[in-house]
């Protein structure tokens, strides 16, 4: 999972590594832990990132399903038919 913050690209360089680190290590920690001990703010911050984890999951698997397809489709093509098309 690639995690990482999302934070406005002016803040300096040290601190948002910083911030990528403290949230790489709390998605790590988020993904074993159950939220049933956690305070609201932390139930609420692992609920969010684990639907935007759902999401991103979902995004790459359509691209890879799409990215299959279209090899499956271009392979079906003869090289008459790739000239043709500027392939």
């Amino acid at each position: 999972m690639p995690c990482s913050s999302e934070w406005p690209s002016d803040v300096d360089s040290q601190r948002l590594r910083d911030l990528d680190l403290a949230t790489r290590v709390a998605c790590e920690l988020a993904r074993h832990v159950s939220t049933s001990q956690m305070s609201a703010e932390a139930k609420k911050w692992v609920e969010a990132h684990r639907e935007a984890d759902r999401r991103r999951e979902e995004r790459a698997r359509l691209e890879a399903e799409r990215a299959l397809a279209k090899r499956k489709a271009l392979a079906k093509l003869t090289p008459a038919e790739r000239k043709a098309l500027g392939l």
